[in-house]
């Protein structure tokens, strides 16, 4: 069992993506990592505290599939 965040081989139903909170931004990615990278840009480049991208977007993804946490 895995993890997302410490498997990078594992992607969600629906594929990575994100919605940016305050800024309903939608970000799309084909790994955690390049999404990660996309939301910590756009934070940075709208003056919104960085945060935990990772976590953040480990959570919502969560949230957004009912709770799953393994795949």
């Amino acid at each position: 069992m895995s993890l997302w965040g410490e498997d990078s081989s594992i992607t969600p139903p629906g594929g990575w993506y994100y919605i940016q909170p305050g800024t309903r931004f939608r970000f799309e990615a084909n790994t955690l990592g390049q999404l990660e990278d996309k939301v910590s840009a756009h934070r940075r480049g709208n003056n919104i505290t960085l945060g935990h991208p990772r976590e953040d977007i480990l959570a919502w993804t969560r949230s957004r599939l009912g709770g799953e946490e393994v795949l």
